[in-house]
């Protein structure tokens, strides 16, 4: 998905409401994940510009694969841009924290592929 039309389903009420017609859609063969989606979708409308955000690009994850095989990658990316402004700044116990969070965060991928993997041996 375009991250343009990601921001503009974000920031403009209209494309917000179509957005989530469109999840409703694509969740209808998982009825706990559209439970789950409708419940938050309305109160996310009015919410701060970072939740919604959130919001948004969560449930664009679970509803588009292409974006959910970059999900990962663009949150190593994330962290590392977010440590690299600490440095900048010379915030170095932020840099520690987020450090450690970069190296737990690729830790646990790397557990979620193995365990993955032993489910496909088994089969």
């Amino acid at each position: 998905m375009n991250t343009n039309k990601l921001y503009l389903i974000t920031t403009n009420d209209k494309q917000y409401a179509m957005w989530i017609k469109q999840v409703q859609k694509a969740l209808n063969k998982s009825p706990l994940h559209l439970d789950s989606f409708n419940a938050q979708a309305n109160e996310m409308r009015y919410a701060n510009y970072l939740a919604k955000a959130s919001f948004v690009m969560y449930w664009s994850i679970q509803t588009d694969m292409s974006l959910a095989k970059l999900a990962p990658a663009m949150t190593q990316a994330t962290m590392v841009h977010l440590m690299h402004r600490f440095i900048e700044k010379q915030m170095f116990e932020a840099v520690e924290v987020t450090s450690k969070l970069v190296s737990n965060f690729m830790r646990l991928l790397g557990r979620l592929e193995e365990d993955e993997i032993s489910e496909d041996d088994e089969e």
